[in-house]
């Protein structure tokens, strides 16, 4: 059986515990969580990772983890590892001011196709356009920014708070003076 990379683990054992720390989550958030955690619970075929690729929106990371928490230090320790990448569509400040990245999933540090579990980059003063897609979601809110999602409007979580998105509803964030970072999981 193929075992996971320790600093893989410790962000995944960290991210897992502050999801489920959240007393504001809701039942929706704590059921999509208990997903997260039963596939975590098993491990794909080794694949290689694909090499890792940054972009210079890489280098307000450490300001957007400003806080001295355990779990951002987990993150850091793999960011030089992550492949990240850009959301197609938008103009070209949107294209320069965003990545994301893919810890667990599809070119993830472990390559799988049953659950996703990646990270959102925001540079100060940024929309996330509104998206959609078919599997349900949650987040947790790493940094100051503001959250929208179809039937609720705008909203926020704040730094430690958890979010649930339904599966194909409308959403999108924004960040503020600040950079925006969030990690979000969404069991496929």
């Amino acid at each position: 059986m193929a075992s996971r990379d320790k600093k893989l683990q410790a962000v995944l054992d960290l991210l897992c515990r502050s999801v489920a720390a959240d007393a504001a989550r809701s039942a929706d958030t704590a059921r999509v969580l208990e997903r997260v955690e039963a596939r975590l619970g098993s491990m794909p075929e080794a694949e290689p990772a694909p090499q890792p690729v940054r972009f210079p929106i890489c280098d307000l990371l450490d300001e957007a983890l400003v806080l001295s928490t355990p779990l951002n230090a987990a993150v850091r320790e793999i960011a030089a590892d992550l492949t990240w990448y850009r959301r197609p569509g938008g103009d070209e400040r949107f294209q320069q001011s965003h990545a994301n990245t893919m810890l667990v999933g599809p070119n993830g540090l472990e390559p799988r196709e049953d659950l996703w579990i990646g990270a959102t980059l925001l540079a100060p003063h940024t929309d996330y356009p509104v998206h959609h897609h078919p599997p349900e979601e949650i987040y947790l809110v790493l940094s100051e920014g503001d959250w929208w999602r179809e039937g609720t409007g705008w909203f926020t979580p704040g730094i430690g708070g958890t979010l649930y998105n339904q599966p194909n509803v409308r959403h999108a964030m924004r960040s503020h003076a600040r950079p925006l970072f969030a990690l979000w999981a969404l069991p496929v």
